[in-house]
């Protein structure tokens, strides 16, 4: 159930017997460990859930620009030009590479974590229309 999943304690994480040192993973009361790292560090590996949390590279930000090919299947990917790197279809095409790496981890979760501002009514339909399961969370 996402919101078992999503439940947290608010306690101090260095308050936890279990917990020594400020550490990239966080023990949880059920027994469960999170092990939060980069995209990078969890290549190859596989694993029950995972949540991508969008970030920012230059302008841009990664999930708002890859949401749309997530949508459509007739979209043009972008290539990567490697003589220019910092074009915005460079950029995107990192951005594509490294969702895919994400995505293809989880064998039962995949989440993403990405700003309200960013979706689109007509993208958070088409998104459902291709099966995703939409939560709106506020902090």
């Amino acid at each position: 159930d996402v919101e078992d999943f999503l439940a947290y304690d608010e306690k101090s994480i260095l308050s936890d017997k279990k917990q020594k040192s400020v550490t990239n993973t966080y023990s949880c009361d059920n027994d469960v460990d999170i092990q939060v790292g980069t995209i990078h560090s969890v290549k190859g590996e596989t694993h029950d859930a995972t949540l991508i949390l969008e970030t920012k590279y230059s302008r841009w930000f990664d999930l708002e620009d890859m949401l749309d090919y997530l949508i459509s299947d007739n979209i043009t990917r972008p290539i990567e030009d490697y003589s220019r790197p910092k074009t915005r279809a460079s950029i995107q095409a990192g951005f594509l590479r490294k969702l895919y790496v994400a995505a293809s981890r989880p064998r039962h979760l995949l989440c993403m974590a990405i700003s309200a501002n960013h979706v689109t009514a007509e993208q958070i339909n088409g998104l459902r229309d291709k099966g995703w399961g939409i939560k709106s969370l506020e902090v």
